[in-house]
């Protein structure tokens, strides 16, 4: 063999070389592949752990320790519930009795301390009919409380009744308004316990609307034999520093034949002395017109 072909054998064996080396690297690769594979394969097998009996019931006892213990946390949680309640009862029921105790001493408070208005006829102008004259009564107004009355009111009104006649009564202050010749007196807003009862104002008989009625000698006859009686009666209402609203209802009854004043018989004059009356008011108007549920509101926040 010569040079030249020896050239080219060297030159054949060259230009293999490429691809011998690509053969030999995807062996390789393929080979690595393989053993990846068998690395990430997942084998199962069948496992399975069995305790020994003492450790068996180790557990056994463990696990019922933590229920009896869950148990008991349970009733002292629910123990500690009840014990709260019962508590909190016993404390609203005494701040309740608290409640109703300072209630009652405010309304003792009040009720000593309040006004009380006295309405009568002055004793030296009792009404007396005489012929041909106009029948009045002079009216007084005394306070014989231990506390100022406000916002006094007094209405009030003169009849002339046959013997066995009674009022007709007004079942309020407004009432007395239609009332024909109605008298009306009134303080300057308050009535002092200390003041004397001096002569406040004087009233009529009237006969319709505003016109004095004249006594007639019918009218005088019948005075002076018993068979006619005269009424003055009316109603005072008033409020004391508490805001308590209060109302005094009067009616003396004065007979021709008797010298006694305010002297009742066995006529219907008696109706006149069972009008007689005053309130036992102690709770303020504001409270008394509330709802109930307002109250307790009230009770809790005030």
């Amino acid at each position: 063999m010569n040079l030249w072909e020896k050239l080219n054998a060297v030159i054949d064996a060259l230009q293999s070389l490429p691809n011998a080396l690509k053969e030999l690297t995807a062996t390789i690769r393929a080979e690595r592949g393989r053993d990846h594979s068998h690395i990430n394969t997942r084998i199962d097998w069948p496992i399975e752990i069995r305790l020994s009996e003492t450790d068996e019931k180790k557990r056994n006892a463990e696990f019922k320790k933590q229920i009896r213990v869950q148990r008991c946390i349970a009733v002292a949680t629910w123990s500690a519930f009840a014990a709260a309640a019962g508590y909190a009862y016993v404390a609203i029921q005494q701040w309740r009795e608290m409640r109703i105790q300072t209630s009652q001493m405010q309304r003792q408070v009040r009720q000593d301390q309040r006004p009380w208005i006295k309405v009568s006829v002055d004793p030296d102008h009792r009404p007396n009919v005489a012929e041909r004259s106009q029948v009045s009564a002079r009216i007084r107004i005394q306070n014989t409380g231990k506390t100022p009355a406000r916002e006094l009111a007094v209405q009030t009104h003169l009849d002339v009744l046959p013997f066995s006649q009674a009022p007709v009564f007004p079942e309020n202050l407004e009432g007395y308004k239609n009332m024909p010749g109605f008298g009306w007196g009134e303080t300057a807003g308050i009535r002092w316990p200390e003041d004397k009862p001096d002569t406040d104002f004087e009233i009529w008989w009237f006969q319709d609307g505003w016109q004095k009625r004249l006594a007639t000698v019918s009218d005088y006859n019948d005075w002076v034999q018993g068979r006619s009686w005269v009424a003055v009666y009316g109603e005072a209402d008033y409020a004391d520093i508490f805001g308590v609203q209060h109302w005094t209802r009067f009616c003396i009854a004065v007979t021709g034949t008797s010298t006694a004043f305010g002297a009742t018989t066995t006529n219907e004059s008696r109706s006149c002395s069972d009008y007689n009356s005053a309130d036992n008011n102690s709770d303020p108007y504001e409270f008394i017109t509330k709802s109930r549920w307002s109250r307790i509101w009230s009770a809790i926040w005030d």
